[in-house]
């Protein structure tokens, strides 16, 4: 999939995965809209319909949500993420 993705998208370089998932691995964020788009990993977006399951303008917030995450994770800085129930 990275490699669909970097020649799909010139600012894309490697995906972003989410360690420490109790009892999971290759977790990512990535583009998508609909739950057949993802097996457990987070699609991105800036919309979201609860009833119909669907994530809305998913490319474009990725390309800003990865903008702002990735150049801290490539410089070695730790990302943290909060999840609320």
């Amino acid at each position: 999939m990275t490699e669909r993705y970097r020649k799909a998208y010139p600012w894309f370089d490697k995906h972003i995965e989410i360690t420490g998932v109790t009892g999971r691995t290759d977790v990512y964020f990535h583009i998508g809209n609909k739950p057949e788009d993802s097996d457990a990993c987070v699609l991105v977006g800036s919309t979201a319909d609860i009833w119909s399951a669907f994530v809305g303008n998913s490319t474009k917030a990725f390309k800003h949500f990865y903008s702002l995450i990735y150049p801290q994770l490539k410089s070695g800085k730790p990302v943290f993420l909060e999840i609320f129930d």
